[in-house]
């Protein structure tokens, strides 16, 4: 979701970008292609520059979600997510070339620089002519040590499960299943050597811009690879994305991905159906500054929609919290829209107060060109419905997913597009939540969505949750220059 800047009373914009020490080498020619570990940005920033966030960083070849410490006293031990392989293309208007980017989980790479485990699917276009074909690649590599392909058939469209699961310090497993051919692999891995040994202290879901003879390799345009069933495991606890850093690939002052971290739940139709109907009732939380924060503003938005995990068009009815701090005085703001992207949020004149029950529908026609959502304040008695026509050609409401989520939000002026620093709603329970394809209804009971600050949690019966918590990573197509 984005919003325009006018909407909120107060923008904190973060000036410092945070840079990390870390050593690079190269992969052998075992692997053409060569990941490293991350590469904090420190090219130009362009005019008006300024970071998503304070909890998003640039690189110069990583995007996608870290978290950079476990709890006290522990070390991550394993990492595992879920993704689709995408389709990827060349960069928009460009001419004859090769193209590549990887997605990969890992351990450590981060603050701690002296090893990754990790492993994970490359993907190459290359454009001749008229002609245009892909290649992946399945691989696994114990940093600094050489990268080594695994013998593996992938293609665009193939769900991949990755894992890596260190026994110690010096010892791990990488494991990549091809969920759709039903083929696995495994690799069972010891430390370089003695200044190699994993330190545990960071677990990532990364899409790398990786090198190959020294220098970054051109990115392709890889569309959206969303992770999904994002995990990360100390000896005592299993951690999903919360608190997790986001952080974005910039290359000479363009900002080329853009990644959210999201927390709900997600269903789909039965194949050859689509969902037209999507409800679900949630009590507005007392929403404070994060722990320990001075003055700023921090947002968050709950929303109930249609459309987005299926990478179709997605029409959402939503509710924004936002918390605003100066001085020592506190003030919570809270305002309801609808979205139907590339159309920009539309704010209604209602009242929303902490504690109100609001109920949020989105329905779609037969065909996904026309949308009617509906916003109910049941504690005050203010009721918006309307009906929205598409806001461009071919983008019809495909139905795919039906989906109830919070969000940390994008908020956009003439100077960038960032995210608002999440406010800590505490806990947000979904009920009555309800999907309809066909006049055949399917429910999810007691979603529970609770802040990035604590582990997510999401209770269901009825129907399969395809995502608690998600990592999703968008390439853009001419960014903007920050």
């Amino acid at each position: 979701m984005k919003l325009s800047s006018g909407l909120l009373s107060t923008i904190l914009f973060t000036t410092t970008i945070l840079a990390r020490p870390h050593s690079r080498a190269e992969r052998r020619a075992t692997r053409t292609l060569k990941s490293q570990p991350l590469i904090p940005y420190t090219g130009p920033l362009g005019s008006g520059s300024v970071p998503d966030s304070a909890n998003v960083q640039y690189s110069d070849n990583w995007s996608g979600a870290v978290l950079t410490a476990p709890p006290a006293g522990q070390t991550f031990n394993a990492v595992s997510g879920t993704f689709t392989v995408p389709n990827v293309s060349p960069p928009s208007g460009a001419g004859s070339g090769s193209w590549s980017s990887s997605a990969w989980v890992g351990i450590d790479g981060d603050t701690y620089g002296n090893a990754i485990l990790q492993t994970g699917i490359d993907f190459t276009v290359t454009k001749s002519g008229g002609s245009t074909s892909q290649s992946f690649q399945a691989w696994y590599e114990w940093y600094p040590n050489n990268a080594y392909n695994f013998a593996m058939d992938v293609s665009a469209g193939d769900v991949m499960a990755i894992s890596v699961h260190s026994t110690s310090a010096s010892a791990g497993t990488v494991t990549i299943e091809n969920v759709s051919t039903g083929a696995s692999v495994s690799k069972a891995l010891k430390a370089p050597g003695s200044g190699s040994h994993l330190g545990g202290q960071n677990a990532e879901w990364i899409v790398e811009d990786f090198e190959e003879g020294g220098s970054l390799v051109a990115l392709s345009d890889f569309g959206t690879v969303t992770f999904t069933d994002c995990v990360a495991k100390t000896a005592s606890e299993s951690l999903g994305l919360s608190g997790a850093t986001v952080i974005d690939i910039k290359q000479n002052g363009n900002v080329e991905t853009s990644v959210t971290i999201e927390t709900g739940a997600i269903i789909e139709p039965p194949v050859g159906k689509h969902f037209n109907y999507a409800h679900g009732v949630f009590t507005v939380p007392n929403v404070p500054p994060p722990p320990g924060t001075g003055d700023g503003s921090w947002g968050s938005s709950v929303w109930v929609g249609i459309g987005w995990s299926s990478s179709g068009p997605l029409f959402q009815a939503v509710v924004v919290f936002t918390i605003n701090s100066s001085a020592g005085v506190l003030t919570q703001s809270f305002g309801a829209a609808y979205e139907w992207p590339p159309g920009s949020a539309v704010f209604l004149d209602m009242e929303i107060s902490a504690g109100d029950v609001v109920a949020l529908t989105v329905e779609a026609n037969s065909d996904g060109s026309q949308g009617m959502v509906t916003i109910n304040n049941k504690s005050n008695g203010q009721h918006f419905h309307t009906m929205v026509s598409m806001p461009a050609p071919d983008n019809n409401i495909t139905g795919g997913s039906a989906e109830w989520i919070m969000e940390d939000y994008q908020v956009s002026s003439a100077v960038s597009t960032r995210f608002e620093p999440l406010a800590d709603f505490r806990t947000v329970a979904f009920t009555e939540c309800v999907a309809v394809f066909d006049d055949q209804s399917f429910g999810i009971e007691n979603v529970t969505v609770v802040t990035l600050i604590t582990p997510a949690q999401v209770l269901a019966a009825n129907m399969t949750v395809l995502s608690s918590s998600s990592v999703q990573i968008s390439y853009v197509t001419d960014g903007p220059t920050l």
